[in-house]
C-alpha cells in the first residue's frame, strides 16, 4: 500500500513514484492501464493525484535494463482506496501528511457534475467518466450524471458501459424531462449500433420517428443489417473510406455458409468448414477486430512492438467495458503452455452480463494473462488494402513497415493456416473479409494465411509456422519437402538473382540470361505427386514474367507466350493461348481459375499488359477478353467487379490506354 507522488503514462504502461508508510520510495509500473490510448499526462494527474492511496494485489518485484529496481503490477491489481478506508486516516506517514483523492468535495453530487463536465470539455474522457461516477455514487438517481457519463463511454469506445447507462435513464426515469429521454434514446440507439445491436437499435431509433438526429442511426443501422443478412457491401465506398482522411470504415460483420468443427492433432483443435459447395471468390466472412493496435495510436515511436502493445492494451479495455467478451476470446487457442479453449460458440455467464458500476473497478474475473496469451497466439497482421495497384513490393513493405497495424479477430482465428489456403483475405479499415480462392465442395476446410507465406522460401515459411506454435504441413510445404533443402535454396537463389536484373535492359546478353533464368527455375521443380497437386510454381512465375518483360520491344507474341506461361506456374489455366486468327474462346474468358493467391495484383496487371498488347496489334477481341480476365481476377479475390477496379486500377488503365475500352465493354 502506498501513496503516489509522480507519474508518467507511455505505451499501455503508466509509472509513478510511491512510497509506503515507512517513507520508502519505490517506482510502480501499472501495465494494460485503460484508456491509456487518449488519456494525457493532464488526465493521468486527475486519476492519479498525489496522495492518492492505492492497494496493490500480488506486486512483483522487476529489474530494469540498468538494473534500477521497480514495483510492476497490472490493472486489475490496483486498488483505490479513499481516506475513510479502514484504517487509512489513522496510518501516519513518514513523508507527511495524506492528501484526499480529490480537491472536489465528496458530499456533493453537483461539484462531481461541474468537475466532470469541465474534464469532458477538455476531452479528458476517462476523468470525466470516474468524476460522473463519484457523484453516482453518491445520487444513483441522478440521471443527468447518469447520461453524461454514458457520452463520456461513447467517446472512450465503451459502448456497452454506456448503453447500460442510456438504458437505466430510459427503464426507470419516469417523470424526468423529455430533454433527457431524447439524450438517453440518442445515446442509447448509437451504442447499440457500435456493439452490432443493429436490430435493437433500430428499435430505440424509432421511439423519436421525426428526431433527425435520433433516427440516423436507424438509417445506419438498417443499412448494417441489410449487410449482415446479405452479404452485399459496396466494396467501392468501402475501398474509399479505407483511404479516406480518417481511414474510418463503417460495415457490418457477416458470416456465410460456414461452420465451426473439433480437427484433432490441430492447434486449437478446432477448424472452419464450408456447409455447401462454394464458388471461387464467395465471400466467407466479414469480421470486425475484438482490438486492434497500430504504432501510431499511443506513441511516436514506430514498430510492430508498439502496435502490439497498443492492441493488447486496447483488447484489456474492452474486457474491462464488457466482462462476457473473457468468454468470447476464450474460444481462441491460448498455447501450449494455457488449458484448452473452450467450446465455440460462447456461452457467458450471467454473472459477466452485469455492467460496469465505476471505470476504476472494473470485473475481477478477467484473466489478463490469458487474454495477453490469446492475443499472441491469434493476432493477425493489418495488411493495407493498396489503393495503387502499380505499387512495387518494396513500396508495401515500406507502408507496412512505417505503420504497423494488427488486430484480433474471432471467425478468422478460428481458421487453420496453410500456405496454399482454400480462402484469402484483405482488410478494409479494422475489418477482415475473408473469400474463397478456389471452389470448395460441402465439408472441406476454409483454411488461411497467418503470414504473407506464398512469398517466403520454404525454411523462413517454416520458421514463421513455428512463432505461431506449429509446423506446416499443407501442400506447399509438403511438396517443396519432396524436392529437398538443397532444391528450394537453389530456387531462392535464381529468384534473389531476377529481383537484382534490370527489367529495361532488353540487349542480347539480358535476353539470353533471362532465359537461362527459365531454364534454372524450371529445374528446381522436380515432377512428383505433390507438385502435380499443388501446381504452384512462384520462381518460374517470376522467371517468366521476367523474361516476358525483356521481350516485350523485341517481339510481342514471344513475349505473351511468356506472360501466359508465368500466370500457368501460379495455377491459373490458360484455356486459350493463340496470338493470331480466330480466338478459340470468342466469348468466354481465355482462362480458368483453379485457385487465386495473394499474387493475385500481379495476375492482373500480367492480364492488363497481355490486353494492352493485342490493342496495339489491333486484336480487339483479344484485347477485350483479357481485359475482361484481368478484372475477373480481381473480383474473384476482392469482390466489387468493375467499379472498385476501376478505382484500384486506374492509374494503369491510363497508361496502357485501355480507358476507352475497359468503360466500352465494362461499364
Amino acid at each position: 500500500m502506498g501513496s503516489t507522488q509522480f507519474k508518467t503514462g507511455h505505451d499501455g504502461v503508466i509509472a509513478f513514484d510511491i512510497d509506503d508508510v515507512e517513507g520508502s520510495v519505490a517506482q510502480l509500473q501499472i501495465c494494460h492501464f485503460p484508456a491509456i490510448g487518449f488519456s494525457n499526462v493532464e488526465e493521468l494527474d486527475v486519476i492519479f493525484p498525489p496522495g492518492v492511496i492505492l492497494a496493490v494485489r500480488k506486486p512483483t518485484c522487476q529489474l530494469s535494463v540498468d538494473n534500477v529496481k521497480f514495483i510492476q503490477a497490472d490493472s486489475l491489481s490496483v486498488i483505490f482506496l479513499e481516506p475513510g478506508y479502514g484504517d487509512v486516516n489513522r496510518q501516519s506517514w513518514a513523508r507527511g501528511k495524506i492528501l484526499t483523492r480529490s480537491p472536489v468535495s465528496t458530499s456533493s453530487v453537483d461539484a462531481w457534475r461541474v468537475s466532470g463536465a469541465a474534464h469532458f470539455r477538455a476531452k479528458r474522457w476517462l476523468a470525466a467518466a470516474v468524476y460522473f461516477s463519484n457523484g453516482l455514487e453518491l445520487d444513483p438517481d441522478a440521471f443527468v450524471l447518469r447520461l453524461n457519463r454514458s457520452e463520456a463511454y461513447i467517446r472512450m469506445g465503451w459502448y456497452r458501459s454506456a448503453f447500460h447507462d442510456a438504458e437505466k435513464v430510459l427503464l426507470e426515469g419516469h417523470n424526468i424531462e423529455d430533454t433527457l429521454i431524447r439524450k438517453a434514446i440518442f445515446r442509447a440507439a448509437k451504442s447499440l449500433y457500435h456493439l452490432g445491436r443493429y436490430n435493437e437499435a433500430i428499435e430505440i431509433a424509432n421511439r423519436r420517428p421525426h428526431d433527425e438526429d435520433c433516427q440516423i442511426w436507424g438509417v445506419k443501422a438498417s443499412e448494417r443489417l441489410r449487410e449482415q443478412l446479405s452479404g452485399q457491401y459496396d466494396w467501392s465506398s468501402l475501398f474509399r473510406e479505407t483511404h479516406s482522411a480518417t481511414g474510418h470504415v463503417e460495415m457490418a460483420e457477416f458470416t456465410g455458409p460456414i461452420q465451426v468443427r473439433g480437427i484433432k492433432n490441430v492447434g486449437g483443435g478446432r477448424g472452419v468448414f464450408v456447409t455447401r459447395d462454394v464458388k471461387a471468390g464467395e465471400l466467407l466472412i466479414v469480421s470486425k477486430s475484438i482490438a486492434s493496435g497500430s504504432a501510431r495510436r499511443e506513441s511516436e515511436q514506430v514498430g510492430a512492438n508498439v502496435a502490439v502493445v497498443s492492441a493488447k492494451t486496447r483488447l484489456i479495455e474492452r474486457l474491462w467495458d464488457d466482462p462476457s467478451l473473457q468468454f468470447t476470446i476464450n474460444t481462441l487457442y491460448a498455447g501450449t503452455k494455457s488449458s484448452p479453449p473452450n467450446p465455440y460458440p460462447p456461452s457467458p455467464s450471467l454473472d459477466s452480463l452485469k455492467s460496469l458500476e465505476h471505470p476504476l473497478r472494473p470485473s475481477p474475473d478477467i484473466d489478463i494473462t490469458r487474454a495477453g496469451a490469446i492475443y499472441s497466439s491469434n493476432a493477425h497482421r493489418i495488411v493495407p488494402f493498396p489503393s495503387a495497384s502499380h505499387q512495387s513490393k518494396a513500396e508495401m513493405r515500406r507502408l507496412q513497415k512505417e505503420d504497423p497495424h494488427c488486430g484480433l479477430f474471432l471467425l478468422p482465428s478460428l481458421c487453420n493456416h496453410s500456405c496454399l489456403p482454400s480462402a484469402c483475405w484483405l482488410f478494409f479499415g479494422d475489418f477482415m473479409c475473408v473469400r474463397a480462392s478456389q471452389n470448395l465442395r460441402e465439408g472441406e476446410e476454409v483454411t488461411v494465411q497467418y503470414f504473407l507465406a506464398h512469398r517466403l522460401a520454404y525454411e523462413e515459411r517454416q520458421r514463421m509456422a513455428l512463432q505461431w506454435g506449429f509446423r506446416c504441413h499443407c501442400i506447399l510445404c509438403e511438396a517443396d519437402t519432396v524436392d529437398g533443402q538443397k532444391i528450394c535454396e537453389d530456387r531462392e537463389n535464381i529468384v534473389s538473382q531476377i529481383n537484382q536484373e534490370s527489367s529495361k535492359d532488353d540487349s542480347d546478353p539480358a535476353l539470353r540470361k533471362a532465359s537461362k533464368f527459365v531454364d534454372n527455375a524450371r529445374r528446381t521443380y522436380r515432377d512428383h505427386e505433390k507438385r502435380r497437386q499443388c501446381n504452384f510454381k512462384p520462381a518460374l512465375y517470376e522467371a517468366h514474367g521476367h523474361l516476358s518483360v525483356i521481350q516485350i520491344k523485341r517481339d510481342w507474341k514471344s513475349s505473351l507466350r511468356e506472360g501466359m506461361k508465368a500466370l500457368e506456374a501460379v495455377g491459373i489455366i490458360v484455356l486459350d493461348n493463340s496470338l493470331v486468327g480466330k480466338a478459340k474462346c470468342k466469348s468466354s474468358l481465355p482462362i480458368n481459375v483453379k485457385r487465386t493467391t495473394q499474387w493475385n495484383d500481379q495476375c492482373v496487371l500480367l492480364a492488363l499488359r497481355i490486353a494492352y498488347t493485342f490493342k496495339n496489334q489491333n486484336d480487339m477481341q483479344r484485347a477485350e477478353l483479357w481485359l475482361k480476365s484481368a478484372v475477373y481476377l480481381e473480383d474473384i479475390r476482392f469482390g466489387g467487379g468493375w467499379p472498385l477496379f476501376e478505382q484500384r486500377y486506374s492509374e494503369v488503365i491510363e497508361i496502357r490506354k485501355l480507358g476507352d475500352l475497359a468503360r466500352r465493354v465494362l461499364s
